[in-house]
């Protein structure tokens, strides 16, 4: 799926600097259109593939990225998900709490891991 991001997302190297500080590889700003891919297996981890280079995530940060979208939920209201058997998923769309919607995104449940 393609989304607008907006705010700027960076991409910084595994390895540490002499000083012990990451170093930034490079960024894609805000109001860039961007591939969100997130695997069926691995719903917690969303790859966002920029113009130059990717970035991965925890999909719980989507709402970081993304103004469409929800904020993420209170515990107060994950504790109700649970109960109902109904839940949003990270688009703001209903789906089951193991479910994806037709978008392509995971349930808030699945995000988090707590599935």
């Amino acid at each position: 799926m393609f989304k607008t991001l907006k705010r700027d997302c960076m991409k910084y190297s595994k390895e540490l600097s002499p000083e012990g500080k990451r170093v930034l590889i490079g960024t894609i700003t805000a109001g860039t259109s961007v591939e969100v891919v997130i695997e069926k297996g691995f719903p917690t981890i969303m790859t966002i593939k920029g113009p130059e280079f990717s970035v991965r995530c925890r999909s719980s940060n989507w709402n970081r990225y993304f103004s469409t979208n929800p904020k993420p939920p209170s515990d107060k209201m994950i504790e109700k998900w649970t109960y109902d058997s109904i839940c949003k998923s990270l688009n703001g769309k209903t789906v089951e709490p193991d479910g994806w919607d037709s978008d392509g995104t995971p349930s808030w449940l699945l995000a988090l891991g707590m599935i």
